[in-house]
């Protein structure tokens, strides 16, 4: 009876079947590719954690300012004495070395006045926070604006630039289409230097097809009276967006007038012509593109926009050997976001302009 047992025993284990070499290379091979997915999450946490982190310690230094402002008499704001700042940090121009833009360094060692011993850093916030220490905390005190800036890094304000996208075509219904983008940037605010715009899922935008140094968008820019070229008159600018021998990269080329290129006398800034590198990572039915615009900042002499300038870029939406841009097939609410890094970001860490970026198609 025993003998029978293990014998039926025997017979059942040579009909299991166990993992074949193949099956079991096929498991690490997923188990390969979702560590890889896993790491890649991990990998941007870090990033993540510190915009957090700084978003609150913001808010919270914010309070303690505001707190600070209303308590003291008279009124002022806990900050560092221009001349006892780092003389690096003063933004400078060719005639000017120490241009006061009334940005000022946080004091956290600072007190009310000399009879009370409460200081600027309240009891809930006894220690700068450890984000502090990759960044510049400061205000703004004409505004009263609370920023934070990269370290050492001009004492410039932010900037509070504003970008527009709208499409042209008056059916909104058809599936080509022509885009605008505007930009306007103001005098005395830290400068641009990549602009990056996310294009939603859906689209198609593409000119792999196009030849070399083909067309595909026209500027159109105006700097206001407030420039140091020609005061109280504003002054025209155009461009061209062409596209390159590399595959989705393009040139955004100014051409400044003859008037801005001629040294005129010892007060007038030159503003040669720019070559701007833009590069297109096409979007698609399941993931979101991306146009990377990187600023020609050659020859500055200045981390701070000289004057009020508006630009208008229009993308053509066909060309005579491909339609460049594609509308979603489905009509919807598409958000195109847009983020800018200026000459005095924290690295990394990009700001969203804020505008119009939502587009409806019916």
């Amino acid at each position: 009876m025993v003998k029978k047992h293990l014998l039926n025993q025997t017979l059942k284990l040579k009909d299991e079947k166990g993992f074949t070499l193949t099956e079991l290379l096929a498991v690490l091979v997923i188990l390969g590719v979702l560590a890889g997915l896993v790491s890649i999450a991990v990998s941007k946490i870090p990033q993540s954690s510190k915009n957090v982190r700084l978003s609150a310690d913001k808010i919270t230094i914010s309070t303690a300012v505001d707190s600070f402002f209303n308590l003291s008499s008279p009124r002022r704001y806990p900050i560092i004495r221009l001349d006892a700042t780092n003389s690096d940090l003063l933004p400078k121009t060719k005639n000017d070395t120490s241009k006061d833009f009334g940005v000022r360094l946080l004091n956290f060692d600072a007190n009310l006045n000399k009879n009370s011993s409460q200081s600027f850093v309240p009891d809930f916030l006894k220690q700068i926070p450890p984000s502090s220490n990759s960044v510049s905390w400061r205000i703004d005190i004409q505004r009263g604006i609370l920023f934070f800036a990269s370290e050492g890094s001009p004492l410039i304000p932010p900037s509070n630039s504003r970008f527009n996208i709208s499409i042209l075509t008056t059916n909104k219904s058809e599936k080509i289409s022509s885009y605008e983008f505007d930009l306007k940037t103001n005098q005395n605010e830290a400068a641009l230097t990549e602009i990056k715009i996310t294009i939603p899922k859906g689209y198609i935008l593409d000119t792999k097809k196009i030849d070399t140094n083909t067309l595909i968008g026209k500027l159109d820019g105006i700097i206001l009276e407030n420039n140091p070229w020609k005061p109280g008159t504003s002054i025209q600018f155009t461009g061209e967006l062409k596209t390159t021998s590399v595959e989705n990269k393009w040139i955004l080329k100014i051409d400044y007038p003859d008037l801005m290129n001629t040294k005129i006398n010892e007060n007038l800034f030159t503003q040669k012509d720019k070559i701007h590198n833009v590069v297109l990572i096409p979007p698609s039915d399941k993931s979101p593109g991306e146009i990377k615009l990187t600023l020609d900042r050659a020859g500055e002499q200045t981390n701070y926009n000289l004057s009020d300038e508006k630009w208008t870029l229009k993308i053509f939406g066909e060309n005579d050997k491909i339609n460049i841009i594609q509308n979603p097939k489905t009509p919807n609410l598409y958000r195109w976001v847009v983020k800018g890094k200026t000459t005095i970001d924290p690295e990394e860490i990009m700001n969203i302009i804020p505008g119009q970026q939502s587009i409806i198609i019916k």
